[in-house]
């Protein structure tokens, strides 16, 4: 702020500004509700807060009135660089008082500013006055911090710190003022609002406007007395992604508790109710919190936001037709992990999802209807015991790249619950390699249990910490349960190899073939591991190497601990001098080696690689563009030189 003002107009002459809002009445999970010169977050405490803008404001305008002017010659950059910080100097109509504010806001070290005092202004002492922007202490804000007499001939300095406004002044009569805010408090629950007490036209108290506009209005479809409308009857223009008409209301400490409102669909449409809303980032579809949502034709859907606008849809289904031009209550409740959407008192859906646990309260709609809300409460609740129980375990839950494990998830039903019908199990497993299909397990009564196992494969390109995350879905009681579980999976990297190694006698991070398995010591030979000949190049026997057809990638780890690779490479003599590939070595995906097309019958060829500083090696045989038929390339001693 105080940059904007002293380098508004050294830069281009700006001398007003508008500060918006004045005093940021915004509730603090909101986007801006620090810009004000004031905050007050809880408006039902009374609290207010006086922040820094505040006082780098006071460090203008209390120092100089509506009709001084600025000095240009008295403006500019500290020592000539913006690194250092800047300044203004105004003065008085009278052309005698002065005042010079500096800013060291980008300064790292202290900085001297020289003053020269001509041109008619006063000679006399100055006083000094400071705010550290850097500290949240109100006691190092707009502080009186000395007082200088220039030289005979109007000359001074002053010594100013990195991070701080200074204003020099011949004026007096500066301070602060000694109000003591209200002490803030969370809004009671229980908590309500019937509108009744509201004019037309007007806001409801404590209800903020995300998106479309709500207004107090007379009640429709045969209801007396006043309702909360949606009023904005098209989709405005909008600056940034798309969203919802919303309007967010009550305490974002609140954590379990239980949503309500009377609802009318003026037109066919969606409405929502919106619980745990916590942070809102730019623009306002990006609202973190859960949603419950229902159209006109009874279907719904209950899905948690992130503050980014990620949504994940946790359970949906139908219900009842709402229809248009009618009354219905809707519903949201928490309690702990447990998550309730009901419509006219009767649950249809029920979620247990952990991501959110403390939030405010929302009503909106998903088009620009002039919907109407009544009768909107907040209650709370205390935690639910859960009707059905997840787990998830990986085994073992630290695995070598590339290496199987197993995951198994159960589910089980406590006795006074009621049965678990329609159960769907999946898993989500981001890199590794499984059977992603859903299991379907039916029923479990209650009192039982059942479980389901996953096998997985590693993910082979890096080592990582993965969340697995099991989803069961189910109805009790005719009503839609969705559950979620997740475990951590450790991804290691194996141990890398040390002296010098023949590479078929390593363990793979990764292998694939063209035809059949990568061969240790034999040729490609079947589809079965082992069925390979001897390796063999232009009649020339090798012991040790790898028997591949193209295309084909064999993946070690090295971590950095080996030197140089080195190998003779060919088409193995049972292609009968049919066969065309090439041979690349690749370290950490670049390329580090290569043959050009190398045919049947053709000399055995070397090939060799500097390997300092590589983490996985990849040796790649590739068709040459024609097909893999008869291409049986052999790595023959290919060798490892590494340390240790």
């Amino acid at each position: 702020l105080i940059r904007s003002i002293t380098r508004g107009y050294v830069d281009a002459k700006m001398t007003s500004y508008f500060n918006w809002p004045l005093i940021a009445a915004i509730y603090p999970n909101l986007p801006y509700s620090t810009v004000g010169l004031a905050t007050a977050g809880s408006p039902w405490s009374g609290n207010y807060s006086i922040g820094e803008n505040t006082w780098a404001t006071a460090q203008v305008t209390q120092f100089a009135q509506p009709g001084w002017k600025f000095i240009d010659a008295g403006s500019g950059y500290i020592g000539g660089s913006e690194s250092n910080g800047s300044y203004v100097s105004l003065k008085s109509p009278n052309g005698k008082d002065y005042s010079t504010v500096l800013e060291t806001t980008t300064a790292t070290a202290a900085q001297t500013a020289n003053f020269t005092v001509k041109g008619g202004l006063s000679t006399g002492a100055v006083h000094v006055w400071a705010t550290d922007v850097n500290n949240p202490n109100p006691a190092t804000d707009l502080i009186h911090t000395q007082d200088i007499t220039p030289a005979a001939d109007g000359t001074y300095s002053l010594t100013m710190q990195p991070g701080y406004i200074y204003t020099v002044t011949t004026t007096t009569g500066q301070g602060k003022g000694t109000a003591t805010a209200p002490a803030a408090h969370a809004l009671a629950l229980p908590y309500s609002d019937d509108f009744t007490e509201d004019t037309a036209g007007t806001e409801a108290k404590y209800v903020s406007d995300m998106q479309g506009s709500f207004e107090v209005q007379k009640c429709d479809a045969g209801r007396r007395g006043m309702c909360l409308q949606q009023m904005a009857p098209v989709k405005p223009i909008e600056w940034q992604d798309d969203s919802d008409a919303f309007t967010l209301v009550g305490d974002p400490t609140w954590t379990d508790y239980s949503l309500q409102s009377d609802v009318e669909l003026a037109q066919p449409g969606t409405v929502e109710l919106i619980g745990r809303a916590g942070t809102q980032n730019r623009p306002q579809s990006h609202q973190q919190g859960y949603y419950f949502q229902i159209s006109d034709t009874g279907a719904w859907t209950i899905f948690k936001s992130d503050a980014n606008g990620k949504r994940t849809v946790l359970t949906r289904s139908t219900t009842t037709a709402l229809g248009t031009d009618t009354w219905h209550k809707l519903g949201l409740s928490f309690s702990g992990l447990q998550i309730t959407a009901s419509v006219d008192g009767k649950a249809v859906g029920v979620v247990n999802d952990s991501t959110y646990t403390a939030g405010q309260g929302g009503l909106g709609l998903t088009s620009y209807d002039t919907d109407q809300f009544d009768n909107l409460s907040f209650t709370g609740t205390t935690p639910q015991k859960p009707t059905a129980q997840l787990t998830v375990t990986p085994s073992p839950n630290t695995v070598q790249r590339g290496k199987n494990l197993t995951v198994t998830t159960a589910i089980a039903v406590p006795k006074n619950a009621k049965a678990a019908e329609g159960l769907n199990v999946s898993l989500n497993a981001p890199g590794f390699t499984y059977d992603s299909q859903p299991q379907v397990l039916g029923e479990i009564k209650p009192g039982k249990a059942t479980a389901v196992s996953w096998q997985l494969t590693a993910p082979t390109n890096k080592a990582s910490k993965t969340t697995i995350t099991a989803t069961a879905t189910f109805a009790q009681g005719g009503v839609a349960h969705w559950l979620s579980q997740d475990a951590q999976v450790t991804v290691n990297n194996p141990p890398p190899p040390s002296g010098v190694n023949d590479v078929s006698d390593l363990d793979f991070v990764a292998s694939t073939n063209g035809w059949g398995p990568v061969e240790r010591d034999q040729s490609v030979g079947g589809t079965n591991a082992g069925d390979g000949g001897p390796l063999t190049l232009n009649g020339t026997v090798y012991p040790k190497g790898l028997g591949t057809n193209s295309i084909s990638d064999v993946t070690i780890y090295l971590g950095g601990n080996c030197s140089k690779f080195t190998s003779t490479v060919g088409n193995d003599s049972d292609a009968g001098g049919s066969g065309s590939m090439t041979f690349s070595v690749l370290g950490d995906g670049k390329s580090l080696a290569a043959t050009g097309t190398v045919r049947g019958g053709d000399p055995a060829q070397q090939i060799g690689a500097d390997l300092t500083g590589v983490q996985t090696l990849d040796l790649v045989v590739g068709d040459a563009g024609d097909g893999n038929a008869y291409d049986h390339g052999d790595w023959a001693a290919p060798e490892l030189t590494c340390s240790g």
